[in-house]
């Protein structure tokens, strides 16, 4: 199989060295949680094609983080608590909470129809509104099901897309706006489009503006649109690394819905300050909270506006979960204990999901 559709299909899914950094890195307790959090990662090492993992917690009652990493990043090289990860999905979240942000400060509304802020494509009702794009819940289907597209995609790793140009190949539409859940890309390629329209700025650079740069999240930006000196693991597909293959194609053509990378820290410290009501104004926060119920897949019972609800073991979370590229990673926010916990991985998006919730479940004890 050509090992760029590989890259490109981990998008669609969704040595043992242990670093503990935290406020007080001298806690004994703080280095017994990565003690466990290792043995929890080793049977997927022992059973998954998982090659690295990362973990981070933010322990809301200890006012701490905690950083566990084991595994290797590639050939001799162990992973490191300073590597960055691509992030996926977790990119949705980011541009949601940017249109919310630019909906607080007056730039648009998010009941507004789409037709106001973008051009007419083949296929895009213009009457859909912000809200369902952040919401999945547009009728619109994910363009990495137009084969045209793909083959296109697959042809020319290198290429930079442009969102009018991917846009251009999205297929019909799976239902009308307002009637059915379905999980795309394209409605975060809309909001990006949205974004760069009200604000006159590229969405990398809003993003920093807006996001990134007031919540010091220095390790957070858009890979390929931005540049860092900062080293990222290498990603994983099954046995392949995939680290030295081209990857612009796919970054600018998933582009607001999964290009940005991010640290266990940064992420934790994200969620912190969505959760804590320091960064949304209690109006625009309700917005982001307004879950639905979800039956579009297996991860998720409820959905908001760029955020879900999830019930797990008797305990309910905020998250969402991420893939591109050979990176894979779930976010979690416990509602109980107020922490915040993501679980980044290379090789399988499942070993992320999984290892979230039982790292999440260790911190309740």
């Amino acid at each position: 199989m050509n090992p760029f559709k590989v890259l490109i299909k981990s998008v669609i899914l969704a040595s043992i060295l242990i670093s503990c950094i935290s406020f007080n890195s001298s806690s004994e307790t703080e280095i017994d949680y990565c003690n466990e959090i290792t043995n929890l990662s080793q049977k997927y090492f022992d059973s998954t094609s998982v090659k690295g993992i990362s973990v981070g917690v933010y322990n809301y009652q200890k006012n701490a983080f905690v950083q566990c990493v084991t595994g290797i990043s590639h050939a001799n090289k162990n992973v490191t608590k300073d590597m960055l990860w691509g992030i996926g999905s977790n990119t949705k979240t980011f541009v949601a909470v940017l249109t919310l942000k630019l909906a607080e400060e007056g730039l648009l509304n998010i009941n507004d129809e789409i037709g106001k802020y973008i051009p007419v494509y083949n296929n895009i009702d213009p009457t859909i509104t912000v809200r369902q794009i952040l919401q999945h819940h547009s009728g619109l289907v994910n363009v990495f099901e137009s084969k045209t597209f793909t083959k296109e995609l697959y042809s020319d790793p290198t290429k930079e897309w442009k969102p009018k140009d991917v846009l251009k190949y999205i297929p019909e539409p799976i239902g009308k706006p307002d009637t059915v859940d379905y999980y795309a890309d394209a409605n975060f390629i809309i909001a990006g489009m949205i974004i760069e329209k009200v604000t006159g700025m590229q969405l990398h650079i809003a993003m920093r503006k807006y996001i990134t740069e007031p919540l010091g999240l220095t390790d957070t930006y858009f890979k390929v649109f931005d540049s860092t000196t900062k080293t990222l693991t290498h990603p994983w597909v099954g046995d392949k690394d995939l680290n030295d293959l081209p990857r612009t194609a796919l970054y600018t053509s998933t582009w607001a819905a999964g290009a940005m990378v991010s640290s266990p820290q940064n992420m934790t410290k994200w969620y912190q300050a969505l959760f804590s009501h320091k960064f949304l104004s209690e109006t625009y926060f309700n917005e982001f909270v307004s879950f639905k119920p979800w039956d579009a897949d297996q991860f998720y019972q409820y959905v908001g506006l760029g955020i879900y609800k999830i019930e797990h073991n008797g305990k309910t979370y905020y998250g969402h979960g991420g893939g591109v590229a050979g990176y894979f990673s779930f976010t979690l926010y416990d509602l109980e204990t107020k922490n915040s916990i993501i679980a980044m991985t290379t090789g399988d998006f499942f070993v992320a999901e999984k290892l979230s919730y039982e790292v999440a479940e260790l911190f309740q004890k």
